[in-house]
């Protein structure tokens, strides 16, 4: 059973391992569901006080990252306590969603990882859109000389080897 709770905290968020029960899954073509219930254990700022459960908060569904190309769509249920003296309602406020959004934290993390890498590389990725030029030419020519090298098994004096370059292929 611990190998497989080390397995879980490696695909999904740790938060969700530790405090949530994964009570069933529904595998479907393209998504998998994955529902979970808030385990009976009351906050432990509240350790003092008699706490009843009362059941859940409405369900809430998040996105996570896709697992084996499947979508992953998370159902978490989240507990609710009574205080039997004073019959206020308590219940943890996790963090698991980032704010404004449906996706896990982790997730929206990896999301804008990704658009910043877009756009740095902005230029680049119009640039074979507009004029369908790549870096394909340079990469056949530094292949042409790793097989040129290759040939002879090495390079003792890079004067010669430039030299028989710029003959052969100039």
């Amino acid at each position: 059973m611990e190998n497989y709770i080390e397995l879980l905290k490696l695909i999904l968020p740790e938060l969700i391992v530790e405090h949530f029960d994964l009570v069933s899954t529904k595998i479907e073509q393209e998504k998998m569901h994955l529902f979970f219930e808030e385990k009976n254990t009351p906050p432990k700022e509240f350790n003092n006080r008699q706490l009843v459960s009362k059941g859940f908060l409405n369900e809430i569904t998040i996105q996570d990252f896709p697992l084996r190309g499947k979508l992953v769509y998370l159902y978490i249920k989240r507990r609710r306590w009574t205080d039997k003296e004073s019959q206020a309602i308590i219940q943890r406020d996790w963090n698991i969603i980032a704010q404004g959004t449906r996706v896990t934290q982790e997730f929206a993390d990896f999301l804008k990882e990704i658009m910043n890498t877009i756009k740095i590389n902005y230029d680049s990725i119009l640039n074979y859109f507009d004029n369908r030029s790549t870096n394909a030419s340079a990469e056949s020519f530094n292949a042409k000389i790793k097989a040129f090298r290759n040939q002879f098994r090495g390079v003792r004096k890079v004067d010669f080897f430039l030299f028989r370059l710029t003959k052969l292929f100039a």
